[in-house]
């Protein structure tokens, strides 16, 4: 309900980035994505779930398909 998850959409959330933008983030590695993803403190509250750790790899690996060489976001 918050973001986008397909590539070029706008999130529904407003503020939340949309996944495209998060994969396309300068200096994001699949190491920094799990991370992110695991710890469970770093979140907003509107995000405060628990994802198992197959789940995390799961969503990590559909996120990185959405980068992009020489991304720009579309609103830049």
């Amino acid at each position: 309900q918050c973001h986008s998850i397909e590539a070029f959409d706008v999130s529904p959330g407003g503020a939340a980035p949309n996944w495209t933008d998060i994969a396309n983030t300068p200096g994001l590695t699949r190491e920094t994505l799990t991370t992110w993803l695991t710890d469970a403190h770093n979140y907003p509250g509107e995000m405060d779930f628990y994802l198992e750790p197959d789940e995390v790899g799961q969503l990590v690996d559909y996120m990185l398909t959405l980068r992009r060489e020489n991304y720009h976001p579309p609103y830049q």
